[in-house]
């Protein structure tokens, strides 16, 4: 029989979901329903069923209305961003935690 570490009831996750994808814009841009913060910056990786490995830079982070941001903060609001060809509608986005968070 083996022994085991008693559960001390903590939550590990090396990654925090950010957001879906809900439209390819046009000029290279995307419009993400937000779920936890996006800053300019950070390393996003796409969780897609049609492409592997990919991840990018927040960049040009934008409201729904066009006005810049430096980051995306409010959740279930949309906002939009940069993003490489590659990423559509559906793809799930998510930032490597480190583990000092």
């Amino acid at each position: 029989m083996k022994n085991h570490a008693p559960d001390d009831g903590t939550y590990l996750s090396d990654c925090r979901f950010v957001g879906t994808v809900v439209a390819r814009l046009p000029g290279g841009r995307i419009r993400v329903e937000l779920r936890n913060r996006i800053g300019e910056g950070d390393a996003l990786e796409v969780l897609s069923p049609n492409v592997l490995g990919l991840s990018f830079p927040a960049a040009r982070i934008a409201g729904a209305d066009g006005t810049p941001l430096p980051e995306a903060t409010v959740p279930m609001a949309l906002y939009d961003m940069d993003a490489p060809e590659g990423v559509e509608a559906g793809d799930l986005l998510r930032v490597r935690c480190h583990e000092n968070n």
